[in-house]
């Protein structure tokens, strides 16, 4: 049994610490080469765990590195060129902290819905239907009206990024250029996403670049058969979904899944571990979350008009 643990942007180095020590309690380590091997249907360790990290966060480089060294472990981390050389924020990142209400404002005047219209939605399942074009100009007048400028960086930069690269702890793998929901994209938009997110980094890092993740990562939510052939075309070898379950040797080496880990008590993740894929599934069946919630969105309000 082969684990992919998943992790975003992590904030308390004691808890991750804490959680990189359970999971050697329970499996043993793998690296992306032990991956290679097992989907070439190769023997690899019984009960291993790989570990891979969205979006190339600033705390991806302070906390996750050093303990990443200190027990000398390898990590996918999947980032985006365009933000790193930037120096900016995803959009969720910048809009962190906004007035709700207001933006449901802004939302209501720009695509002439009602605030009524709105009330039952979480704000961010409405985002995540969105062109990722819309958000920017959402957060540009959230901006302008509010007279405030943007945050400060919360993701690495090119020389910590290079850091990583070189420091034989790290693969980088590609996740778009703006981390848009790619579903939600034209073809064009999601075609140049893809595209130019590989070939940035790898003139960046001078070398190609094999792995990819979908920004959210939910098959036929976020992405689905049309960015899968779009892959296919480019130099990855393998792209990761976000989906509950241990890998399978007949996995679609376009849509290996991982499991998520970003809170929680040790005995809480170790459950999780444990019973995770068979709690998900059930969950997922029985109660409203995000993915449904997003398909009730999308059938009263279109926001991709």
């Amino acid at each position: 049994m082969i684990k992919i643990i998943n992790f975003h942007e992590i904030n308390d180095p004691k808890w991750f610490e804490e959680t990189i020590q359970l999971l050697l309690s329970m499996y043993s380590p793998c690296k992306m080469e032990d991956i290679q091997r097992f989907y070439k249907g190769e023997k690899i360790k019984e009960n291993s765990f790989f570990i891979t990290v969205d979006d190339g966060c600033l705390t991806d480089y302070t906390i996750i590195y050093p303990i990443l060294k200190k027990y000398n472990l390898q990590a996918a981390i999947f980032v985006s060129p365009y933000i790193l050389k930037s120096e900016t924020n995803f959009w969720f990142q910048e809009m962190e902290g906004y007035n709700e209400n207001y933006v449901r404002q802004i939302i209501s005047k720009k695509f002439n819905i009602s605030i009524e219209s709105m009330k039952d939605f979480y704000l961010y399942s409405m985002l995540k239907n969105m062109k990722i074009s819309d958000i920017l100009d959402i957060i540009s007048i959230y901006k302008t009206e509010n007279q405030i400028s943007s945050r400060p960086r919360r993701n690495m930069n090119i020389s910590e990024l290079k850091e990583l690269n070189n420091s034989g702890h790290f693969i980088i793998g590609a996740h778009t250029l703006n981390h848009p929901i790619l579903a939600n994209e034209s073809d064009d938009i999601a075609y140049n996403e893809i595209n130019q997110s590989i070939n940035e980094l790898s003139d960046i890092l001078n070398q190609p670049i094999k792995l990819f993740a979908y920004p959210n990562g939910v098959f036929k939510t976020d992405y689905g058969k049309r960015e899968i052939n779009l892959l296919e075309n480019t130099s990855i070898d393998y792209a990761f979904s976000f989906t509950y379950k241990k890998l399978n040797r007949k996995d679609l080496l376009y849509n290996i899944p991982r499991f998520g880990l970003s809170h929680g008590s040790t005995s809480k993740l170790k459950k999780k571990l444990i019973v995770g894929e068979y709690w998900e599934n059930l969950k997922n069946l029985l109660f409203n979350n995000e993915t449904k919630h997003r398909k009730q969105i999308k059938q009263q309000i279109d926001f991709l008009k």
